[in-house]
């Protein structure tokens, strides 16, 4: 089956078989089959297949958002504490050139006397 537009027909959409023994129609919210049998059951288990899918990818969705969620709040209280870091060790760089620069002028000043 393969679709076909007409020009005439802007909103509508016909799907027919090669032998035209099958056709629907999508016209602006209508749905019209033209067959020789219609199998409800299959068509009904199909639906079902599809919502317990939809749920299923709905409730995965929902597992990810939180998860997701979770990893944002890690990410940020890590940012907060290598803000943290960086001011320790800021503090150990300064002390460690303060000290550096008091033994190079006790050193140079023993070397000179």
């Amino acid at each position: 089956m393969r679709p076909k537009r007409y020009p005439y027909q802007k909103n509508k959409l016909i799907i027919q078989s090669k032998n035209a023994k099958t056709k629907i129609e999508l016209d602006s919210g209508k749905i019209t089959i033209n067959a020789e049998e219609i199998k409800v059951d299959d068509l009904v288990n199909k639906i079902s297949k599809v919502r317990l899918a939809n749920k299923e990818i709905a409730k995965t969705i929902g597992q990810d958002k939180k998860s997701t969620e979770t990893v944002d709040s890690r990410i940020s209280q890590l940012e907060k504490e290598v803000e943290g870091l960086k001011g320790v060790v800021g503090t150990a760089y300064r002390l460690a050139t303060e000290t550096y620069h008091r033994i190079s002028k006790q050193f140079s000043t023993s070397v000179t006397e």
